[in-house]
């Protein structure tokens, strides 16, 4: 079967993006998915009108038409794009694909104080969250979804380092909207660990080139200290002690709610110190959330395309 793909990541310079696209082709693959057309993380933003009949005279008019033609389904990359009203342009999409009969799929997002077109979420074909907290905000709007973790989860990974850590603790870096307090711990935290430290920051184009090791870079750290969403999920499939912060969304609240071993966010930014000591006292609690996370595989994020080629099939 062929689809649209829409809000893909894969050349955006981010270890967790170029992850999240290569897992998705991995299961796209694994399916026999092929995809048709291929737009990237950006592109259509002046659909998100926030007039429903101006955006969809806009969906008409900018050529999506032409590219959905002879499309199965149309599957939209949530990640971190629709919270907080933004992400509209993806609505716009979903919505114009369900006008010409397609089946439409929202995955692997993030869901966050953005309810003005229930309706189109209501008609989706399959809706999958990330974490916790969009699950439990969706089921008071009355929108049908599944949890599935993080699409990271089935990236390709290599078992080789491409960076030497072993006994030192990572830092990455953090969301640029809380650069005031987080990102001031954080910087905090490396001057007073000095040589100790190392700085791995996520979305930097060294270190996306080299995604595939970010696992096993983890992996021999003494500690991982993230305020990134794909931050938490490398330290737990590497299964090492991590202390988390909090970012743009309930992301990280949210992911950490679906982990055994009752680790949150550290809200307190005075108690960093404290938070990281308690952590690496810790370590089985973290083998524990890497062995949840390896029973979870394989995810099922696109398992609704396997009904929706079969009626292809038989129609």
């Amino acid at each position: 079967m062929r689809i649209a793909l829409f809000n893909d990541a894969g050349e955006y310079p981010h270890v967790g993006c170029r992850a999240v696209s290569a897992a998705h082709n991995r299961m796209l693959a694994d399916l026999n998915v092929l995809v048709a057309y291929r737009s990237a993380l950006g592109e259509w933003r002046e659909l998100a009108i926030p007039d429903s009949d101006l955006a969809d005279r806009a969906f008409q008019a900018s050529g999506l038409v032409g590219h959905l033609a002879g499309v199965d389904a149309v599957v939209v990359n949530g990640e971190g794009t629709i919270h907080h009203a933004g992400g509209g342009h993806l609505l716009t999409i979903l919505r114009g694909a369900q006008s010409l009969g397609l089946p439409t799929l929202l995955v692997n997002a993030v869901f966050q104080e953005s309810d003005a077109d229930l309706a189109t979420l209501r008609r989706l074909t399959d809706f999958t969250v990330r974490d916790g907290a969009s699950a439990a905000y969706l089921r008071q709007l009355g929108v049908t979804h599944r949890v599935v973790f993080d699409s990271m989860l089935e990236a390709p990974f290599v078992t080789g380092p491409a960076l030497d850590v072993r006994g030192k603790v990572i830092v990455t870096d953090h969301h640029a909207s809380r650069d005031g307090d987080v990102g001031a711990a954080l910087r905090q935290l490396r001057d007073t660990l000095g040589d100790d430290v190392v700085y791995y920051p996520l979305k930097d184009a060294a270190r996306a080139d080299l995604w595939q090791h970010s696992v096993a870079d983890f992996r021999t750290a003494r500690l991982v200290v993230t305020a990134r969403h794909h931050g938490v999920c490398l330290a737990a499939l590497a299964g090492v002690p991590f202390v988390a912060l909090g970012s743009n969304t309930w992301k990280i609240e949210g992911m950490l709610a679906l982990l055994p071993g009752d680790v949150s966010v550290c809200d307190d930014l005075a108690r960093l110190p404290d938070a990281c000591m308690a952590a690496v006292k810790h370590p089985k609690r973290f083998d524990d959330i890497r062995r949840w996370l390896d029973a979870a595989r394989p995810l099922r994020t696109f398992d609704v395309l396997r009904d929706v080629g079969a009626n292809r099939v038989a129609n």
